[in-house]
């Protein structure tokens, strides 16, 4: 699912659904970039990161939820989504997804490319990207699918033309802040 307006996010709902906005979509570079992408938050949600989440926060949101207290809700949804995953947890998604990506046929250094280029978003702010991850991501297996060309026909169908450098998306601040 792809919403108008954003800050660059990328997340996995409970059911399985995918949803990301506009921005971030201008800001990827390549189809395999995308598939990348989806292939890393699909690996989260394998892994257990995304549920243990939501287990984590279920009450605050239920509570919110049944008193119908909007910014309560917006509050507990954000703990789920907007906080950071771990560094263990972020290698081993890496490790899931640069395996999905090869055996289903696209190129592994997609997700590599595309978390550089997203530096500054709402997803690699949740994401952290390390020099160390970096490194190993923008070095995986540059065989495999990745026509930039079909892409850019992807962006515009979907009205999402790229004409011009894009200015560094805001990171969200942290609740301490």
């Amino acid at each position: 699912m792809v919403l108008r307006g954003g800050g660059g996010r990328l997340v996995i709902l409970p059911d399985g659904t995918v949803v990301t906005d506009d921005a971030l979509l201008r800001r990827v570079p390549s189809e395999a970039g995308l598939a990348g992408l989806i292939a890393h938050v699909r690996a989260h949600d394998a892994l257990g990161h995304t549920e243990a989440r939501l287990a984590e926060n279920v009450a605050a949101l239920d509570d919110a939820l049944m008193g119908r207290d909007a910014a309560r809700a917006e509050a507990a949804l954000a703990l789920v989504y907007d906080a950071p995953f771990s560094h263990d947890q972020e290698q081993a998604a890496d490790a899931l997804a640069l395996e999905s990506l090869q055996q289903s046929g696209w190129s592994a250094s997609g997700l590599g490319e595309t978390l550089e280029a997203l530096a500054g978003s709402a997803f690699v702010a949740t994401h952290p990207f390390p020099k160390a991850r970096q490194q190993v991501l923008v070095t995986a297996p540059s065989v495999g699918r990745n026509d930039v060309s079909a892409w850019q026909a992807v962006q515009r169908t979907l009205g999402i033309v790229v004409d011009e450098p894009v200015p560094p998306m805001p990171v969200p601040l942290s609740r301490g802040d």
